[in-house]
């Protein structure tokens, strides 16, 4: 078996960038030539008879169909594909019947979860299904089998034995020695193989799982902060709302979002909190207003008192008399930028918001609905969390704003998490947090406290005493949930600093196989202006060397960004080609060796690119290409993090954010294939290969 060893050996250290010893087990008996191991701990086998057969480790094999295959693929969901004599793909289950699925001639096939099809030909490289039934040539290069774990991760056994690695459009690599005629790959990372015994083998994956993960990356948070503004929770279920949707309109996943806050909101008996930025608007004030009135409705048929606590972040830099010079100035003179919205005019913003929204209720009930916000100037911070969270028990959590932008024929494109469980409260915890600083901030003077209550029709100004979660909501108690979920946010620069920075960054230190990121840009906005470019740092230094510095010890790194042309002020700041000099450059002056080795490397493994939808490059009908508002992060395929943060350098302002990090393989799985696995093949026309990458860190030119 020493060759079987030295294929697992090279395959782990190039797939999954592990670079420990593991040794092989022998876990069944019998003779199989080809083999294909579930998530569930099944192995399946094709037996000398052609028949395929199933057993677990150390026990019987069993013969589950009859028909004579080669080679074989099983997905999850239990349907079992094979190559038929013909060269055909067959499939079938368990004592059922097969039926043939293509045309075409392959001889090795495997299966993605989601049902796409890869197969060696008779030329002997890599074919694909497309959605119209036929075959697309995605390789050259000669192999006899292939164990495909996505678009950009195709293992193939060639004709000299050894496995070589390719990924679509790509160029082969041999990565091992020896002699092997098949191997499979579970989630976790074991490793199963065909051993010149025509037994099945397998090395036992040692790498941190999630909730070994998860337990380091809380080891950076500060401890005081715990059960304030992070917490690690038990949760019943995770929705992922994501957009674009493989196979989907380009409307569905706002109508998603929309779903899913109202039957959230409609169920609300004791306290719902939003938290957004700027304004409500689009759709959303008839939602919210809608969703309120069933409220009101119930709390008047039961006698109950809900509140509503609706937090809103105002973006600028100034508040108090510098605000009110500053905004003369910029109206007279015509030449100064935009400040935001000026604190002598939050009141009356407040208010037209919380008329929008309370325009269908009839004030029958003792419910009362909150409303505050703006900015603090004292640490340059405001809220930029987007919260929707009810009764302790439902939160929905990510990077949408409740604006018209995620509507229409040109939809911004945004990922948030939907819980049920225990996390909710943590999001209510955090609400807390957001109306405690405000009180602080702004306890009364001139322009009052800017918190709004309406209760009765009637609305009060300059409000005072915000009743708390901890006073609303009854505490303990929550459910038994196996669903892990670390909540974590940040409250600017006074208290508790750059939690979910750390967060993130420590998610990177932990990654092993692979980080996957969807944001509108790691570049500041302030990059477009010259003279705040040179005041002000526009990217993050510690987070992008540590990008680099995995892709250079062979883990998988991908960017999808916005783009340069992207509609809604979603724009990725930045064309990619000098985002990507811009990387390597900071990297370099923080550590990084500008070596030809290292270079090789970060550009084999390191790609940054632009948000694609299916075949299209624009929005259907239009010359402006697609807005990508996602702040998301998936490590592994083990635990990903959805939320609010904007991954660039957090100054001068560092904004109020709030983040889900969950840590469950089978939802990473899940959200890879419903968001990702389509994300990352239609971005991949936009990403500079090898010799590309190598010749942009070449040029000389300064940003």
């Amino acid at each position: 078996m020493k060759s079987l060893v030295a294929l697992a050996m090279a395959a782990i250290s190039a797939c999954f960038s592990v670079r420990t010893a593991m040794a092989w087990d022998r876990i069944t008996g019998g003779s199989v030539t080809s083999i294909s191991v579930t998530p569930d701990g099944f192995i399946y086998g094709v037996g000398l008879d052609k028949a395929v057969w199933r057993t677990r480790p150390n026990e019987t094999w069993q013969r589950i169909t009859d028909g004579s295959v080669t080679s074989i693929s099983v997905t999850p969901d239990g349907f079992i594909y094979g190559v038929g004599l013909d060269k055909a793909v067959w499939r079938t289950r368990p004592n059922e019947t097969w039926q043939r699925i293509t045309d075409g001639s392959v001889t090795s096939i495997s299966v993605l979860p989601n049902g796409k099809i890869y197969g060696v030909g008779l030329d002997k490289a890599v074919w694909r299904t497309c959605p119209n039934g036929t075959w697309q040539r995605i390789t050259d290069g000669s192999v006899s089998s292939i164990l495909v774990l996505s678009d950009d991760a195709i293992l193939g056994v060639g004709l000299d034995k050894a496995v070589w690695r390719t990924r679509s459009y790509g160029t082969w690599q041999r990565i091992t020695d020896g002699s092997v005629t098949a191997i499979s790959v579970v989630p976790n990372g074991d490793i199963y193989g065909v051993g010149t015994d025509s037994a099945v083998w397998i090395i036992r994956n040692t790498l941190c799982d999630a909730s070994c993960k998860l337990t380091k990356i809380i080891q950076d948070l500060d401890e005081d902060a715990r059960g304030r503004i992070w917490s690690l929770d038990a949760n019943d279920s995770v929705q992922i709302l994501a957009g674009p949707e493989k196979d989907a309109s380009i409307s569905a996943p706002a109508q998603e979002m929309v779903s899913a806050v109202k039957l959230d909101l409609e169920g609300g008996d004791k306290l719902i909190d939003i938290s957004t930025l700027a304004d409500i608007t689009g759709d959303w004030p008839n939602v919210l207003a809608t969703t309120l009135k069933a409220v009101e409705a119930r709390a008047a048929a039961n006698n109950t008192a809900p509140v509503v606590r609706i937090y809103i972040g105002l973006s600028g830099y100034f508040s108090g008399t510098y605000d009110r010079w500053l905004d003369t100035a910029s109206r007279w003179s015509g030449l100064l930028p935009d400040f935001g919205i000026a604190e002598f005019n939050w009141n009356s913003h407040l208010r037209g918001v919380l008329s929008k929204l309370t325009v269908q209720l009839v004030g029958n009930s003792q419910m009362q609905i909150y409303i505050g916000g703006g900015r603090s100037q004292k640490d340059t911070n405001w809220n930029h969390s987007k919260i929707v969270a009810v009764d302790g028990t439902r939160a929905i959590v990510g990077g949408h704003n409740l604006w018209s932008e995620y509507f229409g024929t040109q939809p911004v494109f945004d990922t948030s998490l939907s819980v049920v469980g225990n996390s909710s409260k943590a999001a209510h915890r955090f609400a807390d947090q957001l109306w405690r600083i405000h009180q602080r901030d702004f306890p009364s003077g001139s322009n009052g406290t800017h918190i709004l209550r309406w209760e009765g029709n009637i609305v009060t100004e300059n409000v005072t005493g915000i009743p708390t979660s901890t006073e609303i909501l009854r505490q303990g108690g929550g459910t038994m949930g196996n669903i892990q979920i670390l909540s974590v946010g940040q409250l600017g620069k006074s208290e508790y600093p750059s939690q979910v920075k750390k967060a993130v960054i420590r998610m990177i230190d932990v990654a092993e196989k692979n980080i996957y990121i969807s944001q509108q840009s790691i570049v500041h906005p302030f990059v477009s202006n010259p003279l705040l470019r040179l005041w002000y740092q526009t990217i993050d230094a510690p987070l992008v060397t540590g990008l680099v510095q995995k892709a250079i010890a062979g883990v998988d790194v991908k960017l999808v960004l916005s783009n340069e042309n992207a509609p809604h002020n979603t724009k990725a700041n930045m064309p990619t080609r000098d985002i990507l000099k811009l990387i390597w450059r900071t990297a370099v002056l923080h550590g990084v060796g500008n070596t030809r080795d290292n270079r090789t490397k970060f550009c084999h493994n390191f790609y940054i690119g632009n948000l694609r939808v299916g075949c299209y490059d624009t929005y259907p009908g239009g010359t402006q290409s697609f807005a990508n508002h996602s702040k998301a992060i998936l490590i592994d395929k083990q635990v990903f993090m959805v939320g609010s943060h904007n991954l660039y350098e957090q100054d001068p302002a560092q904004l109020s954010e709030f983040a889900y990090v969950v840590a469950d393989s089978s939802k990473a799985e899940q959200y890879y294939y419903q968001y990702w696995e389509p994300v990352l093949a239609d971005f991949a026309r936009t990403v500079y290969n090898d010799t590309q990458c190598l010749s942009i860190l070449s040029e000389r030119d300064e940003l």
